[in-house]
């Protein structure tokens, strides 16, 4: 009994120290003035990509909080619902949420000068937003999975409402949960004020609410922030 007792302390302490940083704020900063209601966040390798849910723009500030470029998404008139944003290594995209006469959702393909060169059509749950995430080839829209030229792979269960999605090389996020491809629930951790646009870069998890992003470390240490955004043959 004794010897069993010292093994799962011994166990517990070693857990203790691998995910010693899970969750822990490393910085953070207010988004430029302008940028406003930020539920969009993608990372190309270098500079983070933020879209706002009643915006027209997409905005690359630095991993600072300095505003480097922007540029329009729509230019038209009407009501826009810009939930979602990924890089693919080469592509920006965006999700635009709308009802018609069902929830649906257009995934706009752009360059990072602002082109526009594509899109494709995505399913959405009501009660989500049309969070948006690139791996490994596919994009997920919320919990369904597309090819980047939009046919359908799978779906799965989603254990909570979706905000915006990060993929990690392992798991998926949103905001500051964790989750499996399959949907299954992992870990979470807390913020001061929630969640909206998630994106990791290698090494750490960006999450932004509204105007403030938390760069967040969740214990990887086995990819790099130099190169991830960049390439697209990551693993699992």
């Amino acid at each position: 009994m004794i010897k069993v007792i010292t093994i799962t302390a011994l166990t517990l302490t070693l857990a203790a120290a691998v995910f010693a940083g899970f969750g822990s704020i490393v910085s953070s900063f207010q988004l430029p003035t302008g940028v406003r209601m930020a539920d969009g966040l993608a990372w190309d390798g270098e500079y983070l990509w933020v879209c706002h849910v009643t915006g027209t723009s997409f905005y690359r500030v630095t991993t600072a909080g300095s505003l480097v470029s922007s540029f329009l998404i729509h230019g038209g008139s009407g009501y826009f619902n810009f939930e979602g944003a990924t890089f693919d290594g080469k592509y920006l995209w965006c999700s635009d949420h709308y009802y018609s006469p069902i929830y649906r959702a257009t995934l706009i393909k752009f360059t990072t000068a602002g082109s526009r060169v594509g899109s494709i059509g995505a399913m959405v749950d009501s009660f989500s937003s049309a969070g948006l995430t690139y791996e490994n080839g596919y994009l997920w829209c919320e919990r369904f999975k597309y090819t980047t030229t939009g046919s359908f792979v799978t779906s799965f269960p989603a254990p909570f409402s979706l905000f915006d999605l990060a993929w990690d090389g392992h798991y998926l996020w949103s905001g500051n949960k964790q989750l499996t491809t399959t949907g299954s629930f992992v870990a979470s951790f807390s913020l001061p004020s929630g969640a909206g646009g998630t994106t990791f870069d290698g090494e750490y998890l960006w999450v932004v609410r509204y105007t403030w992003v938390y760069k967040v470390d969740i214990g990887v240490t086995d990819l790099n922030p130099g190169s991830f955004g960049k390439i697209k043959g990551l693993y699992r």
